[in-house]
């Protein structure tokens, strides 16, 4: 029997993408057009979750084991086109990047894009707001963009962001309203939702996906409407801001 592990094989001696490579390519591709499929249907927000780091983990398969076999081959490695190899070094690669993509590069990008918001009312509202959700107390961040936005990631820290347009146009009742809003969010599994979903946009099928929110935004303004004791501030909020999740 050989020892998979033993007789390494050089570059030049096979093709990269040699016949016994392609059916995996294949598997893998399929697995990413099945999961999206299964998003659509999936009612739970874990569950949800779970398939888009599954759905990008094996639609980036191929191009890991495509480098992960070249690596392999330029340094005459018994894992060249050794298919059982290539899989147990790939699949670890392909999860931990994707993971990190999700958790921590998407969030950098808009953190990057923004600088935190050192209003001493808003940092006591907050707090004190987080409080009763029993939530740990996001950052409060100013985005930089003109457009009126606002919205919420839980990543490695959970972050509320609001546009430099939005506090442009908000009076403190409404900015609070909208920080109630975010809060809900981030007390669920909403915000970390949405941080999935903006990993989806990775994919090519990311429209196939289709990730509704209504219920999720009915419910984030409902507990701002409770908390606030009207409806007034929300829907005027709302009005003004071009993008408020």
């Amino acid at each position: 029997m050989t020892n998979l592990f033993s007789s390494p094989t050089c570059f030049t001696s096979d093709t990269v993408v040699g016949s016994q490579m392609l059916p995996a390519y294949a598997i893998f591709l399929f697995l990413a057009v099945v999961s999206v499929i299964v998003i659509r249907k999936a009612e739970k927000p874990k569950t949800r979750i779970a398939l888009v780091y599954i759905h990008l983990a094996a639609l980036f398969m191929p191009i890991v084991l495509l480098s992960t076999n070249s690596a392999c081959g330029f340094t005459c490695n018994s894992c060249h086109n050794n298919l059982p190899l290539l899989v147990v070094y790939s699949v670890p690669i392909a999860a931990i990047a994707t993971t990190f993509a999700g958790l921590v590069l998407i969030p950098k990008y808009y953190t990057l894009r923004s600088n935190p918001i050192n209003s001493r009312w808003i940092k006591k509202f907050t707090r004190k707001r987080s409080g009763v959700l029993k939530i740990r107390v996001p950052e409060i961040r100013l985005y930089h963009s003109q457009m009126p936005l606002a919205f919420s990631f839980s990543g490695i820290k959970s972050a509320i962001f609001i546009s430099i347009g939005a506090l442009e146009v908000f009076t403190k009742k409404e900015l609070q309203a909208v920080i109630l809003h975010e809060l809900a969010h981030i007390r669920g599994l909403d915000s970390v939702n949405k941080l999935s979903r903006k990993t989806m946009m990775l994919s090519p099928f990311y429209k196939i996906a289709g990730f509704g929110d209504s219920t999720e935004e009915k419910e984030a303004d409902t507990y701002a409407i409770k908390m606030q004791k009207t409806s007034r501030y929300i829907k005027n909020a709302r009005k003004k801001l071009k993008y408020l999740k």
